[in-house]
Protein backbone atom coordinates (compact mmCIF):
# COMPACT_ATOMS: atom_id res chain seq x y z
CA UNK A 1 0.00 0.00 0.00
CA UNK A 2 1.22 3.40 -0.89
CA UNK A 3 1.93 5.93 1.69
CA UNK A 4 0.23 9.46 1.55
CA UNK A 5 3.25 11.17 1.34
CA UNK A 6 4.55 9.11 -2.27
CA UNK A 7 0.81 9.58 -3.46
CA UNK A 8 1.24 13.17 -2.44
CA UNK A 9 4.50 13.23 -4.36
CA UNK A 10 3.29 11.30 -7.17
CA UNK A 11 0.49 13.75 -7.48
CA UNK A 12 2.58 16.94 -7.54
CA UNK A 13 5.44 15.30 -9.75
CA UNK A 14 3.01 14.11 -12.20
CA UNK A 15 0.96 17.89 -11.98
CA UNK A 16 4.32 20.11 -12.88
CA UNK A 17 4.88 17.45 -15.46
CA UNK A 18 1.59 18.33 -17.23
CA UNK A 19 2.04 21.77 -16.70
CA UNK A 20 4.98 22.11 -18.25
CA UNK A 21 4.10 20.10 -21.27
CA UNK A 22 1.25 22.56 -21.99
CA UNK A 23 3.05 25.31 -21.45
CA UNK A 24 5.53 24.35 -24.16
CA UNK A 25 2.43 23.61 -26.58
CA UNK A 26 1.07 26.91 -26.14
CA UNK A 27 1.77 30.04 -28.16
CA UNK A 28 0.85 33.42 -28.48
CA UNK A 29 -2.38 34.11 -30.00
CA UNK A 30 -3.78 30.62 -28.56
CA UNK A 31 -7.71 31.61 -27.03
CA UNK A 32 -7.99 31.14 -23.38
CA UNK A 33 -10.61 28.14 -24.06
CA UNK A 34 -7.62 26.83 -25.35
CA UNK A 35 -5.57 27.59 -22.46
CA UNK A 36 -7.60 26.25 -19.81
CA UNK A 37 -8.53 22.81 -22.04
CA UNK A 38 -4.84 22.30 -21.60
CA UNK A 39 -4.16 23.21 -18.42
CA UNK A 40 -7.50 23.29 -16.34
CA UNK A 41 -8.98 26.27 -14.11
CA UNK A 42 -6.17 28.44 -13.11
CA UNK A 43 -5.28 28.78 -9.62
CA UNK A 44 -5.12 32.53 -9.88
CA UNK A 45 -6.41 34.94 -12.24
CA UNK A 46 -5.10 38.26 -11.99
CA UNK A 47 -6.84 41.09 -13.48
CA UNK A 48 -4.58 44.40 -15.62
CA UNK A 49 -3.60 46.84 -12.71
CA UNK A 50 -3.89 44.20 -9.96
CA UNK A 51 -0.78 42.16 -9.24
CA UNK A 52 -0.76 38.87 -7.87
CA UNK A 53 1.59 39.31 -4.70
CA UNK A 54 2.48 36.04 -4.15
CA UNK A 55 5.55 36.53 -7.25
CA UNK A 56 5.90 39.94 -9.05
CA UNK A 57 6.45 43.36 -8.43
CA UNK A 58 4.68 44.40 -11.60
CA UNK A 59 1.08 44.50 -12.64
CA UNK A 60 -0.51 42.90 -15.72
CA UNK A 61 -0.43 46.38 -17.91
CA UNK A 62 -0.96 46.51 -21.89
CA UNK A 63 -1.81 44.66 -24.13
CA UNK A 64 -2.13 42.52 -21.09
CA UNK A 65 -5.65 42.24 -19.87
CA UNK A 66 -5.62 39.01 -17.65
CA UNK A 67 -2.82 37.01 -15.97
CA UNK A 68 -3.69 33.12 -15.35
CA UNK A 69 -1.56 31.39 -12.77
CA UNK A 70 -0.86 27.40 -12.29
CA UNK A 71 1.24 27.12 -9.43
CA UNK A 72 2.75 23.99 -8.54
CA UNK A 73 0.04 21.49 -5.43
CA UNK A 74 3.33 22.36 -2.93
CA UNK A 75 6.87 23.89 -3.28
CA UNK A 76 9.06 20.80 -4.60
CA UNK A 77 13.03 20.55 -3.39
CA UNK A 78 13.79 23.13 -6.16
CA UNK A 79 11.90 25.59 -5.08
CA UNK A 80 8.14 27.35 -5.89
CA UNK A 81 7.24 26.78 -9.31
CA UNK A 82 4.53 28.41 -11.42
CA UNK A 83 3.33 28.71 -14.72
CA UNK A 84 1.32 32.11 -16.49
CA UNK A 85 -0.26 32.87 -19.62
CA UNK A 86 -1.25 36.65 -20.31
CA UNK A 87 -4.39 37.47 -22.09
CA UNK A 88 -5.46 40.65 -24.01
CA UNK A 89 -8.79 42.11 -24.45
CA UNK A 90 -9.77 39.51 -27.03
CA UNK A 91 -8.96 36.91 -24.56
CA UNK A 92 -5.99 35.60 -26.51
CA UNK A 93 -1.96 34.86 -25.16
CA UNK A 94 0.00 37.54 -25.68
CA UNK A 95 2.79 36.34 -23.41
CA UNK A 96 3.91 33.57 -21.23
CA UNK A 97 6.01 32.55 -18.56
CA UNK A 98 7.40 30.08 -16.61
CA UNK A 99 8.85 30.74 -12.76
CA UNK A 100 11.14 29.25 -10.13
CA UNK A 101 11.85 30.90 -7.12
CA UNK A 102 14.48 28.51 -5.09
Amino acid sequence: MLSASAVSIGHCTYTTSKYTQEFDKTAVGDSESVVIERFGKPDVRESAGHKFLAYVDKPCESPCMERLWWEAPFPMPKGIEAWIVELNSTNHVVAKAHILFP
